[in-house]
């Protein structure tokens, strides 16, 4: 009898699943830019955070996130284990940037920050390629 035992050592999820794209989705029709929870990580920003999102006009495809240590930052809400920023200006935004014709588009965000200034040394592209979204 050939058995094959299925047990936790060779069906752990993490074993069969590929690592997590950091993901910013943009909602037009809610004015809502959601960051899955991969994005959160990276960014090191939980719910109740400041965020500032930033566009480079010299370049007219360069978005920017930033994590914010004032009030004057966009706030982080809670979605489920993810984040979520609730401002119709920036949504409407960055979508009419990258993609005016979708709806709800996913974009993935850079893997590693860039130094854009000494106010912001910190901050993430948001990358101009829609990708699949794996809702």
């Amino acid at each position: 009898m050939g058995l094959i035992v299925f047990n936790k050592l060779n069906c752990a999820e993490s074993l069969s699943r590929k690592p997590k794209l950091a993901k910013v989705r943009v909602s037009k029709t809610l004015g809502i830019v959601y960051l899955n929870s991969t994005a959160m990580d990276i960014l090191g920003m939980k719910p109740g955070e400041y965020v500032e999102f930033l566009f480079d006009d010299s370049k007219p495809v360069s978005w920017y996130i930033s994590k914010s240590d004032s009030e004057k930052g966009l706030v982080i809400a809670k979605n489920s284990a993810s984040g979520k920023v609730n401002n119709k200006k920036v949504a409407l935004s960055i979508h009419d940037t990258y993609l005016p014709g979708v709806d709800a588009p996913v974009y993935q965000l850079a893997a590693s920050s860039t130094m854009l200034s000494v106010d912001y040394p910190q901050a993430w592209c948001i990358l101009n390629k829609i990708i699949v979204d794996e809702r």
